[in-house]
């Protein structure tokens, strides 16, 4: 059985999401909350479909929503291997796999009760490498699902 689901006009399609992490990728974009903002956009989420690269996959589709930078990073945390296409005209205009920054800051929070950055959250800073993120201030080690975002 096919799945069929519209296109889009103008927007951004989200591939090769990690299965059952769409709705993730939804709330670190704050694209599920109620507020009006949001209201804007249309969302399609495929969620577990077959991929011949990876197995399963989500995909998801926001029509009139173009993602920033900051924004894809963002996904990048959740779903390392996933792949931003921004959509114009119904035409593919620019596809791109995210990448986990070296440094991430002001992005997520650290989870350990204890660093002295919850008294100031703007200031989170963590070093990536191999996967894992290191907080800038208490220097525990973390994996992406861990953190808070």
């Amino acid at each position: 059985m096919d799945l069929l689901v519209e296109r889009i006009h103008n927007g951004t399609v989200i591939d090769r999401i990690a299965p059952f992490n769409s709705i993730r990728v939804l709330e670190i974009l704050n694209l599920n909350s109620g507020q009006t903002e949001s209201h804007k956009y249309r969302i399609a989420a495929v969620i577990n479909v077959p991929s011949k690269k990876s197995g399963r996959k989500d995909i998801l589709k926001i029509e009139g929503k173009i993602l920033s930078a900051r924004e894809v990073n963002k996904i990048a945390l959740v779903s390392p291997k996933a792949v931003v296409n921004i959509i114009e005209n119904e035409k593919v205009i620019s596809k791109k796999s995210v990448e986990l920054p070296k440094e991430i800051s002001g992005l997520a929070f650290c989870p350990n009760p204890n660093c002295v950055s919850h008294c100031n959250k703007s200031v989170c800073r963590f070093k990536a490498g191999g996967g894992k993120f290191r907080c800038h201030f208490c220097e525990r080690v973390f994996d992406a699902n861990e953190l808070i975002l």
